[in-house]
């Protein structure tokens, strides 16, 4: 899921359904029909788009998805929050140029991880074993076997 200015939040379901629910803002009714909002589905992956082709002031897409355990997750946001909840498949990428990337798992994870922020700062509730700074955590959770996560932000915060 891809977009210019809004949030993405991902919250995992024991459904084996995936459901997406996309808002558009804007100040004026009449620019909301210029956002453009892409789909395409190809066996079981699904990616959303949502684009600015005008540049208009004052808009934003949100986008919302529900999903199963374990689902791939490849998140980017220009200007916004990425949130993230449950237990990462093979891979979930979470890229936010500015604002903030929230990542919640499970208790007893083993990922492996890189979170990197430029300008601003990284904090993880659970050992790593790697590097870890205030900038930068690389290294694994638990065995790190069982998945990969990783979140870069330009401006703004991981955790």
């Amino acid at each position: 899921a891809e977009t210019f200015i809004g949030s993405i939040d991902f919250k995992e379901t024991a459904q084996s359904s995936v459901l997406i629910r996309v808002i558009k803002w804007a100040d004026d009714e009449n620019n909301l029909v210029l956002l453009e909002i892409s789909s395409n589905q190809i066996d079981s992956q699904i990616s959303v788009n949502a684009t600015n082709p005008e540049n208009l002031d004052n808009v934003a897409v949100d986008i919302e998805i529900t999903g199963p355990p374990e689902s791939l997750l490849d998140l980017a946001t220009d200007i916004g929050q990425i949130f993230c909840s449950g237990q990462p498949g093979d891979v979930w990428e979470a890229d936010s140029g500015i604002g903030s990337i929230e990542l919640v798992v499970p208790s007893g994870v083993n990922i492996a991880v890189e979170l990197i922020a430029g300008v601003g700062a990284v904090e993880v509730d659970f050992d790593v074993d790697g590097e870890v700074s205030d900038k930068r955590v690389i290294g694994t959770i638990g065995s790190g076997d069982e998945g990969e996560v990783t979140a870069y932000v330009g401006i703004g915060s991981i955790s």
